[in-house]
C-alpha cells in the first residue's frame, strides 16, 4: 500500500498498527491576555498597560508549558502584535480525559503566577467535547503568507538560560510583526506506546513545543523582489529561535521551503539512513 506522507514525499506501507480507545472527553480552559487596544474572537480577555508585565506573564505562561505536557496535556497560544505597542497573547490549556473541575483546578497555579505579576485573569471558558468531535470553528481561505517552524527541545524550557535566549528570540520576533504560533505536547515513544523505529526525526520525541513564525503580509500582489527581502527577514528571526533552541529541528509539513540545513532540521540522524535507501530503491 503506497502513502502520502507529506512534503513532496511518499512511502510504502508494509504494516499497520490499529488502536482502538475509548470515548474521551477533551476539556479546554480558553483565555487571553493583552497590554493596549486588542480584541479576541472567543474566551476571555484581561487588558493591562504594562508592556514589561505581558512579556512576563508571556514567559510564566510557556513556562507552564512542561507541568501541562507532563500530565498529558496541550497548549494552543498565539501571541501578535496588533499594532501602536499593542500586543495580544491568546491562550488553550486543553485536557484529554479530564472533567472541567479536575481543568479549573490544575490551571490555577498558572492564575496565580498570572496574578502575582499583575495579570489579573479570574476569568476563563472551560468547556468540554467529545475527544475527536467535529468543531464548529470557520475556517477562512488559507492566506498566501510566508512561513517557517521549530520544534523546541525540553532543554529550551527546563534550562533556565536556554529559557530566557528561548522567550528573548520569541519577544524580538513579534515586536517586529511576526505571529508566533505555539503547540506545547510531548509526543514521546512512551505517550505512543509502540517504539519500534520509524523515519520520525528522533527530535520529535524530545520536543515539548512546535511552533511557526508566520510573517503576517499577504505577499500575492508582491514582486519577486520584495518576497525575497521578505523572507530574508523572516529567515533572521528564525535564525535568532534556531540558535536559543540547540538540539531542534523542524516540522516537515509545516516548514520553509528554503530550511537551512533541512536534511538534519526535517530527519535529523535518520537522514543519512533514508537518503541510503533511497539511493537502492529510488535512485
Amino acid at each position: 500500500m503506497g502513502a502520502d506522507a507529506g512534503a513532496g514525499t511518499y512511502g510504502v506501507v508494509t504494516s499497520v498498527v490499529v488502536k482502538a480507545h475509548p470515548a474521551i472527553n477533551l476539556t479546554v480552559a480558553d483565555f487571553s491576555f493583552a497590554v493596549g487596544n486588542s480584541t479576541t474572537p472567543s474566551g476571555p480577555i484581561v487588558t493591562i498597560n504594562d508592556t514589561e508585565v505581558f512579556w512576563r506573564g508571556l514567559n510564566a505562561f510557556y513556562a507552564f508549558g512542561i507541568p501541562t505536557v507532563d500530565a498529558g496535556g496541550y497548549l494552543w497560544t498565539q501571541a501578535l502584535s496588533m499594532g501602536n505597542g499593542s500586543f495580544l497573547m491568546q491562550a488553550k490549556v486543553q485536557m484529554p480525559g479530564t472533567t472541567i473541575a479536575e481543568t479549573t483546578a490544575f490551571i490555577q497555579p498558572l492564575f496565580a503566577n498570572l496574578q502575582s505579576l499583575g495579570i489579573p485573569v479570574s476569568t476563563v471558558t472551560v468547556t468540554t467535547i467529545v475527544y475527536g468531535a467535529p468543531r464548529s470553528e470557520p475556517e477562512g481561505p488559507l492566506p498566501n503568507m510566508r512561513f517557517a517552524s521549530r520544534l523546541f527541545p525540553r532543554s529550551s524550557f527546563t534550562n533556565s538560560t536556554l529559557f530566557s535566549s528561548t522567550m528573548s528570540a520569541v519577544r524580538a520576533a513579534i515586536e517586529a510583526g511576526f505571529l508566533f504560533h505555539g503547540l506545547n505536547l510531548s509526543p514521546t515513544l512512551r505517550a505512543g506506546g509502540y517504539s519500534y523505529p520509524s523515519a520520525v526525526n528522533p527530535v520529535w520525541r524530545e520536543t515539548v513545543m512546535h511552533a511557526d513564525l508566520f510573517g503576517t503580509t499577504i505577499l500575492a500582489t508582491w514582486t519577486a523582489e520584495e518576497v525575497a527581502a521578505a523572507h530574508k527577514r523572516l529567515q533572521g528571526y528564525m535564525d535568532a529561535i534556531r540558535e536559543a533552541t540547540p538540539g531542534g529541528g523542524s516540522y516537515v509539513n509545516e516548514a520553509d521551503l528554503e530550511e537551512p540545513d533541512w536534511q538534519h532540521a526535517f530527519w535529523g540522524s535518520n537522514y543519512e539512513k533514508l537518503v541510503g535507501v533511497k539511493r537502492e530503491w529510488d535512485p
